[in-house]
C-alpha cells in the first residue's frame, strides 16, 4: 500500500518539476518555513482537541518537532529529492503508540495540516505574477503534490502505529503471564528473576 503512495508522490513531484517557474516558487516557499511551522502547530492545536486535553508534557514539543520534520521533508522533495521511507513518520508513530495517544487524533492532525501546507505552497506560486494559465497549472501541481504527500505519511503513520501498538500489547500480555507465574510459585524479590518481574510490574 505504501509503495502505491510513494509512486503517486513521485508522479506528483514530476508534475511540479515540469513547470519552469517551479524553482522560483520553491525558493520563495523556503523563506516561509519558520512561519509555516508555527502555523501548522497552531492549526493542529486549534482543530484537534486531544492535543490540548492531554497532560503529556512531551506531546506539544514533539508535535512542533514533527511539523518541522514534515516541512523539511517537503522542501527536500521539492528540491529534487526522491521519496524515501519516511523514517521520521515511523518513529513518530511508535512514540504516539507507546504513549497511547489516539491514532485518529494524529490522522486528524495530518488532515488539518494539509490545509496549511496547501495554502503555503499556493501562496508561493501565486506570488510569482505568472500568466493565468501557467499559475493555474503550477498551483494544481503543488496542491496535488501536497495531497499525495499527506496521503503517504498518513498511510505510513497508521501502519506503523498499528504494528507497534500490537507489539506493545503482546509484550504486556507476556509480562502479565510471567508475573502471574511468579506470584503462583510464591517467589519474592530474593529471587533475581522474580525481582526483575516484580520490579517491571511496579511491585517493588
Amino acid at each position: 500500500m505504501f509503495d502505491y503512495h510513494a509512486n503517486a508522490l513521485a508522479d506528483a513531484l514530476r508534475r511540479v518539476g515540469s513547470h519552469p517557474s517551479s524553482t522560483v516558487s520553491i525558493d520563495r516557499a523556503l523563506l516561509d518555513v519558520p512561519a509555516v511551522t508555527t502555523e501548522l502547530r497552531n492549526a493542529v492545536i486549534a482543530e484537534v482537541p486531544e492535543f490540548s486535553k492531554s497532560r503529556n508534557p512531551d506531546l506539544l514539543p514533539e508535535l512542533a518537532a514533527h511539523g518541522l520534520d514534515i516541512i523539511n521533508e517537503i522542501v527536500r522533495l521539492l528540491r529534487g529529492g526522491a521519496p524515501a521511507g519516511f523514517e521520521f513518520v515511523h518513529e513518530h508513530a511508535c512514540r504516539r503508540a507507546a504513549q497511547h495517544f489516539p491514532m485518529e487524533a494524529t490522522l486528524h492532525a495530518y488532515r488539518s495540516g494539509h490545509k496549511v501546507l496547501s495554502r503555503w505552497l499556493r501562496r508561493s506560486v501565486l506570488a510569482d505574477s505568472l500568466p493565468p494559465e501557467a499559475a493555474q497549472q503550477v498551483t494544481a501541481a503543488v496542491v496535488d503534490f501536497s495531497m499525495e504527500f499527506v496521503d503517504a505519511i498518513s498511510t505510513m503513520f497508521a501502519g506503523s502505529y498499528s504494528t507497534h501498538a500490537l507489539l506493545l500489547a503482546e509484550a504486556a500480555v507476556d509480562q502479565r503471564s510471567e508475573l502471574l507465574q511468579v506470584l503462583l510459585e510464591g517467589r519474592d524479590e530474593a529471587d533475581v528473576g522474580a525481582s526483575r518481574v516484580l520490579r517491571e510490574a511496579g511491585f517493588l
